[in-house]
């Protein structure tokens, strides 16, 4: 018990030695999923798999003596790129959310979003097109170096290297639409 509180940093109760003892990676993903999002434990089991039907309402304690009120309105029909809205009321007051339907096949491309933390990904600063790729794949590269050229709004921005490497993979070409954060070009 004293090992595996120690692992995860928190209270390990019979439960979770339990479930640790029996099903190691699943309590390891468990633990992960809560320390992200929370306890999935506080929504309705019904909801928690099926989700809500227009109209219908339910109350959430988020934390002792705080309950939620949360009723959902209307759900859109998916537009080309698979993503649905969402209209809903929490406590009374109307918000809306962007969903992507995974149930729907999409027509338009999705691109992977680079991470900001990793400098040898290079990201999309703006929603664009690509007017010009400088580079190839295996060319070295200098930090600083043109990489892409991007148009906006009759403008043009210029991406450049975060970090020195070799051109590993363009995930782009001329005459693409980006969006802001979509991986342009990897470095190695």
């Amino acid at each position: 018990r004293k090992e595996i509180s120690e692992k995860y940093k928190r209270e390990i109760n019979d439960d979770d030695l339990y479930a640790h003892l029996m099903y190691p990676a699943v309590f390891a993903d468990l633990v992960k999923h809560v320390a992200e999002f929370g306890h999935a434990r506080i929504v309705p089991t019904p909801v928690f798999f099926y989700g809500l039907n227009p109209g219908e309402e339910i109350s959430v304690e988020i934390e002792q003596g705080k309950v939620l009120i949360v009723k959902l309105i209307y759900v859109s029909e998916p537009d080309e790129d698979g993503e649905r809205t969402l209209t809903f009321e929490l406590n009374g007051r109307a918000r809306e959310c962007v969903i992507m339907d995974r149930s729907i096949k999409s027509k338009s491309k999705r691109r992977a979003k680079a991470d900001p933390a990793d400098k040898k990904q290079v990201g999309a600063p703006i929603p664009a097109m690509v007017s010009s790729v400088s580079v190839t794949v295996g060319q070295q590269v200098k930090k600083k170096d043109k990489l892409i050229v991007l148009e906006a709004m009759k403008m043009q921005t210029t991406v450049y290297a975060l970090d020195d490497g070799v051109v590993d993979r363009i995930e782009v070409a001329a005459g693409d639409q980006v969006e802001s954060k979509d991986l342009l070009i990897a470095l190695r």
